[in-house]
């Protein structure tokens, strides 16, 4: 049981690692879609993408839900502004890579809510143990 949890921690952080190298790569090369941004907003987007890897990342391998759960919504922002780029340029390859990386955007919220009940459920037992009951 543990070597599972073990497996799909390492690979959350593989994931939550390959959104992070993307943010890298969007501020030190942003594709052609990207350069018709403002650089503020490139420089964002990337940032967005990289402080959130640092946080999923690190609370992927700790299993730790606190950074994740920070880390989450600065990623799928920024994932959700390029799938809107994309789908505004309109081409058919366009809509359908936007389309993929939707499904990223998907995964991101899945795990975000999955987050949120955990979090519910150790403010409940943190009451718990403070009224002992």
């Amino acid at each position: 049981m543990l070597d599972s949890h073990s497996r799909r921690r390492r690979l959350r952080a593989a994931f939550y690692g390959s959104l992070f190298a993307g943010g890298l790569v969007l501020v030190i090369d942003p594709t052609r879609q990207i350069t018709l941004a403002s650089p503020f907003i490139r420089f964002l987007w990337g940032g967005f993408l990289v402080v959130g890897g640092i946080f999923t990342i690190y609370g992927a391998i700790r299993d730790h839900w606190r950074p994740e759960w920070l880390g989450i919504p600065l990623q799928g922002s920024a994932m959700f502004a390029f799938v809107s780029i994309l789908f505004a340029g309109g081409t058919t390859g366009q809509i359908a890579i936007g389309l993929f990386l939707t499904s990223i955007v998907v995964a991101l919220a899945s795990r975000f809510l999955d987050l949120v009940v955990l979090a519910r459920l150790a403010t409940k037992m943190r009451k718990s143990q403070v009224t002992g009951g």
